[in-house]
């Protein structure tokens, strides 16, 4: 990923922008959806798969700062400190999509990277 990331400031690109992963909202014992039936042989639940996301997006951050990216952590906007896991409000509407609700997760980001951007 930071090979590609360093190709693409190879040419000419001097502003490279990292977002955060969004944290899992595949729930545990869900059995609908062409995700779920594609990820059945996971068997960590979501609650270990939101800490997995949680480190490797610590990871990223340290990564871009050593690499000079900027980094955007939009992933802790999404994590619900009552539950760890993400907010039930970002959740697509669709009960079959496993991506988070687009606008929602949109105004996430235009938070983020607006203060980025002034």
């Amino acid at each position: 990923y930071f090979d590609f990331l360093a190709s693409v400031r190879a040419k000419g690109f001097q502003h490279i922008y990292v977002v955060s992963v969004p944290l899992p909202t595949i729930a545990d014992g869900q059995i609908w959806g062409e995700v779920v039936n594609l990820r059945k042989e996971v068997r960590a639940s979501q609650q270990e798969r939101t800490q997995l996301t949680l480190k490797y997006n610590d990871l990223l951050r340290e990564r871009c700062r050593e690499q000079g990216f900027f980094f955007l952590d939009v992933a802790s906007d999404q994590l619900d400190p009552t539950t760890g896991l993400v907010y039930a409000h970002l959740l697509n509407r669709n009960p079959l999509d496993n991506h988070l609700e687009p606008v929602r997760y949109a105004e996430l980001i235009a938070r983020r990277l607006e203060p980025v951007l002034d």
